[in-house]
């Protein structure tokens, strides 16, 4: 990725306990000043983000959909069927969830910042 653009770019950490020790926010710190989002970062995760975030609502759910259809038997295959996996995503899949993320903003807004998952 070109320096220029990790330049203006803001991480997305995740809240996992194991994730979220004083060590790695000190690196997120270091290597990505006051442009990182998460528990104890200087930019707070949004609310109720799992239903904003096409990675969340979307993506994941796409990649281990196919990589666990049936039992992986090793690395090397799960590797395999991860790669794979990423190759059946469209650029209408991500038109789609573009097009999903815009409806769900519009919910959150409309709702207060209340849940509106039943309403998807």
């Amino acid at each position: 990725m070109p320096l220029g653009q990790r330049r203006d770019m803001i991480f997305q950490h995740d809240g996992a306990p194991s994730h979220n020790s004083v060590n790695v926010r000190r690196l997120l710190d270091r290597v990505f000043p006051e442009k990182w989002i998460g528990r104890g970062g200087p930019q707070t995760w949004p609310p109720r983000s799992p239903d904003l975030t096409p990675l969340d609502f979307f993506l994941w759910g796409h990649i281990k959909e196919y990589v666990y259809q049936t039992p992986v038997n090793d690395r090397e295959e799960l590797h395999m069927r991860i790669m794979e996996a990423f190759a059946t995503v469209t650029p209408e899949m991500i038109r789609n969830a573009g097009r999903s993320l815009i409806r769900r903003a519009r919910l959150c807004i409309q709702l207060g910042g209340g849940h509106f998952e039943h309403m998807l």
